[in-house]
């Protein structure tokens, strides 16, 4: 599996974010609070869905809701050896409020390859598994620099 890209639309802070993921080793290189585990939070949803319910201040929905309004989610697009996907995704304040949808890139069309629990098809891993957590939120390594931190990911061929 490879990272192309993604969009953020809404999701915590970041806002109209957009990202093309180096095909070797992607650096992120932002200030403290830029929003760099709110990257890797999108990715994990953008996998698993968001869990919780946004009434509840310590879950993950209420977490990323949108700082500035808006919808809550945003696209993915990757590759798997079945092809180019484009994976969108909406977050309600409830889980049933979520939309999926997973577009194959090559034909524009709707795809069925993958269901929206597709980081537990792709990665044989629930999101709760120790090792999902790590590749999508543990592999940002973080370095301070001349007052700058330096989030380092090397999750594009995982």
């Amino acid at each position: 599996m490879k990272l192309i890209s993604c969009t953020i639309d809404n999701f915590g802070k970041l806002h109209n974010y957009h990202c093309r993921f180096d095909p070797d080793l992607h650096v992120t290189a932002e200030e403290n609070g830029w929003g760099k585990t709110t990257l890797a939070a999108f990715l994990l949803a953008m996998f698993y869905g968001l869990e919780g319910d946004s009434r509840r201040k310590d879950s993950q929905r209420s977490r990323y809701q949108p700082w500035n309004g808006g919808a809550c989610g945003g696209r993915l697009v990757f590759e798997t050896g079945d092809g180019r996907f484009r994976a969108e995704r909406t977050f309600g304040t409830k889980p049933r409020q979520d939309t999926f949808t997973l577009y194959d890139e090559r034909t524009g069309l709707i795809s069925d390859r993958y269901a929206a629990d597709l980081g537990r098809e792709i990665f044989s891993s629930s999101r709760e598994s120790k090792s999902i957590q790590e590749l999508l939120m543990s592999d940002f390594k973080e370095f301070h620099i001349a007052g700058h931190s330096l989030a380092v990911a090397q999750i594009t061929s995982v």
